[in-house]
């Protein structure tokens, strides 16, 4: 992975955003932009960056400060408001607790921000404030994701990173995770950076450079290690040439998206309609022409970011009979059904765990792959589906990349339901809102 650290870039970013918000915070705007932009590190709004610094209160008393990326907010295009600044002594306070609900740590949050309108702050904003590190970024590295997604993933992340990185077992982000975070790093106060299992990386430094190089590094020794361990390739007999691909899209996408189309029971516009997004690289029609494409697409997430955007799973319809349209509107609405029927039943499962205040997702998939054309990616709106398109790019691409290398092993299913029903996740949808002369 190339290290585009940029002396000049970085003075630039201090020259123009330095005498309003200091420069720390644009350090930490300009790490955000380079790591953000970066698809292989974070994808839309995942991630998170931050940076302890201090600021005068109306008193004129400095006190210690942690800007920290407000939740769903995009690191490649935002500018030092997307980071959200609270007061960081108080938080560190909050470690001494022996547990804390979502609400209450919103709460914490919410009544300890700088500033009353600021938006709310990253789900691991305790994790950056509990680590003594003055600039701390997380990403969701593939590379990263493809070591701590195998049965074996520990040893593999030990092997690839070295004995200098630590290892947090699965948990659920937020404070749990944080408390495990903080007390991994004081016994090994010399580490420089920590994998969180199925979940991503946490990198940090005195300086911005020294935080971003780590990242890096540590991404590119994994994309290494991935090449050189793959020894079981994913076998395609017959390859999808990406003509073939794009005249079986033209040929269905207009009876997937009447059949994702859900009624609204409003008569003005009785239908909420979908706009789908075609997926056919070369690698993507390899995996699903694969011989093993079908049990692997369907294991759950590469993390649970991605959950509100994709599901825990897409919807694979077996050996569509293109060139007849009667039998694949058949074999579309039977999977459409199919699939709805599982999410129902799954959904219900977990009923008892669903917090206040949270909305039921609708049961629709958001991702289709089919054999012979690829994937068909799902949102309400152009930019949506676009995010979902990307996701599954990079999903599939890491799941093929495991396959050579092992078994996949992902989120459990509580798991899963706990982070894609968590009110902490939905809050990152605000900006989805539709507005009323949308379409």
């Amino acid at each position: 992975m190339e290290n585009k650290w940029s002396d000049e870039k970085a003075a630039e970013f201090v020259e123009r955003y330095g005498p309003r918000w200091g420069e720390d915070v644009a350090l930490c705007t300009y790490l955000g932009a380079l790591v953000g932009s970066e698809c292989r590190l974070v994808l839309h709004g995942g991630g998170n960056m931050s940076v302890k610094s201090s600021r005068a209160n109306i008193f004129g008393e400095n006190i210690p400060i942690i800007f920290v990326k407000a939740s769903g907010f995009n690191m490649a295009s935002m500018a030092p408001d997307g980071y959200t600044a609270l007061n960081l002594e108080y938080l560190k306070k909050l470690r001494a607790l022996p547990r804390i609900s979502d609400e209450d740590m919103v709460n914490e949050f919410q009544t300890h921000l700088c500033n009353a309108h600021s938006s709310a702050p990253s789900i691991e904003t305790l994790a950056h404030a509990f680590i003594p590190k003055k600039f701390i970024e997380h990403t969701h590295a593939d590379a990263i994701l493809a070591l701590t997604n195998q049965r074996e993933g520990e040893s593999l992340v030990r092997e690839a990173l070295g004995p200098d990185v630590l290892i947090i077992e699965y948990m659920t982000p937020g404070f749990q995770l944080a408390q495990a975070a903080a007390a991994a790093y004081e016994k090994n106060p010399g580490c420089k950076a920590m994998v969180w299992m199925r979940h991503g990386l946490l990198t940090w430094g005195d300086t911005a450079r020294e935080s971003y190089e780590t990242t890096i590094a540590l991404a590119t020794r994994a994309e290494e290690y991935v090449v050189h361990h793959g020894r079981r390739p994913m076998v395609v007999q017959v390859p999808t040439p990406l003509e073939t691909a794009q005249k079986h899209f033209v040929e269905i996408a207009p009876i997937v998206r009447g059949m994702l189309a859900r009624p609204t029971g409003d008569p003005d516009r009785p239908h909420a309609r979908t706009i789908l997004q075609f997926l056919a690289s070369r690698e993507v029609l390899d995996f699903v022409d694969s011989d093993r494409g079908k049990e692997i697409a369907l294991t759950p997430p590469l993390t649970g970011d991605h959950l509100i955007r994709t599901k825990a799973l897409p919807l694979w319809i077996d050996r569509p009979e293109y060139g007849n349209a009667d039998k694949l509107k058949a074999q579309l609405a039977s999977g459409i059904r199919d699939y709805v029927a599982a999410y129902d039943a799954y959904v219900d499962r977990y009923a008892s765990r669903m917090p206040k205040g949270v909305t039921r997702f609708d049961s629709l998939p958001r991702v289709i792959l089919m054999p012979g054309l690829g994937a068909i990616c799902s949102g309400k709106n152009v930019c949506v589906s676009g995010i979902v398109r990307d996701i599954a790019s990079h999903t599939l691409s890491v799941k093929a990349q495991i396959a050579t290398m092992g078994a996949y092993h992902g989120i459990e299913e509580r798991d899963l339901f706990d982070t894609e029903y968590r009110l902490l996740q939905h809050a990152k949808l605000h900006e989805d809102v539709e507005l009323p002369l949308a379409r």
